[in-house]
């Protein structure tokens, strides 16, 4: 049985991400991703394309109104994608975008309707 090393808590979730970055010849990369999950720390993203491990990227999630950057720290290819663990900038870009996904969760499931229980 293998043991969860994580030290955060990781919330699912299914946002579309711009990225840009630059590769090894300093031309500016772009690609459209999808992030699964979100953490204080970092997120996981699929991606069409791979990256570096070691790239700094840039970041927008629009549906949550956040921009950011991060470190690329896994790439592995699974089927037509690549899932890509990004780790933040700095502690404080994790807070706030943990914060704000928390709370975008939160206020749709306040908006689902209720289903009576028979």
């Amino acid at each position: 049985m293998s043991r969860d090393l994580r030290r955060h808590d990781r919330l699912a979730v299914n946002y579309k991400v711009e990225m840009v970055w630059l590769n090894e010849h300093g031309e500016t990369c772009f690609a459209r991703c999808m992030c699964k999950d979100i953490s204080v720390s970092g997120m996981r993203l699929e991606s069409p394309e791979p990256v570096p491990v070691r790239t700094y990227v840039n970041f927008h999630i629009s549906r949550l109104e956040f921009r950011g950057t991060g470190s690329v720290r896994s790439c592995v290819h699974k089927g037509m994608k690549y899932h890509l663990g990004v780790e933040f900038g700095g502690s404080l870009i994790g807070e706030r975008l943990f914060q704000r996904a928390s709370k975008a969760q939160e206020s749709e499931l306040a908006t689902l309707p209720s289903v009576p229980v028979v």
